[in-house]
């Protein structure tokens, strides 16, 4: 338990900073939108329960997922880079609330405990206002091996903060870079890790370029979701 609120805490933190790389940033201060930030934590917490075996951290990643407003991306360009490569060493997970509590059961066995936070968090998915009107945008998609790109030109609002983070369903290592129309580089995150996020002010309301690379030596699958 200790080590998920070691997580939680960590991703509450990186919440504040612009990613880890960043060039041309205004010193504005950021304001990170809740549906972003919910959406790291609980993919971070469904990445630690399947990793521990934890049904507590997949039943709060679900819990959290029910109150996240998502929305399917409309109207974005996408074009993809590269070659197949291995198969993936780990199946692809779905992180949707009702297959975590199923899986939370599987881990929870004859914990009663466990079990009765289940029943109610499965009350909670059946409702759930996820998809709903308003709610951060998301695409789900692939990324080629050893290197491979997979380009969205994504519409962002000038002098509106604008978030992008991705996180691969199966472990690989994405960084994620923002260009400009003009190929400059605003910012990016390379990040060793299965999950990148980077925040920055648009100095207009035009399309940018969001670059996710896979560094694995197999296909990634990700889903990437914005403000």
């Amino acid at each position: 338990m200790k080590k998920i609120i070691f997580v939680m805490a960590a991703l509450m933190a990186g919440s504040m900073m612009f990613g880890q790389t960043a060039l041309n940033q205004t010193k504005k201060e950021v304001k990170a939108d809740p549906n972003v930030q919910n959406l790291r934590m609980a993919y971070e917490l469904a990445d630690y329960g399947y990793e521990n075996k934890s049904a507590s951290a997949l039943l709060q990643a679900a819990e959290i997922l029910c109150q996240v407003s998502k929305k399917e991306a409309e109207n974005v360009k996408v074009k993809q880079d590269g070659t197949s490569g291995d198969k993936a060493p780990a199946e692809t997970k779905s992180y949707k609330s009702m297959d975590l509590v199923k899986d939370a059961k599987a881990f929870a066995g004859k914990d009663k405990t466990m079990l009765a936070w289940a029943k109610e968090v499965e009350k909670k998915a059946k409702v759930s206002t996820r998809g709903a009107t308003g709610g951060s945008a998301y695409a789900s998609n692939f990324a080629y091996a050893n290197g491979g790109y997979t380009t969205y030109e994504w519409l962002f609002d000038k002098g509106r903060v604008a978030e992008v983070a991705v996180h691969s369903m199966d472990g690989a290592d994405l960084d994620l870079y923002i260009f400009d129309e003009n190929d400059n580089l605003i910012v990016c995150d390379e990040g060793a890790s299965n999950n990148a996020y980077v925040s920055f002010l648009p100095y207009l309301t035009t399309p940018f370029r969001v670059v996710i690379k896979n560094n694995a030596r197999y296909n990634a699958t990700f889903e990437v979701y914005t403000n």
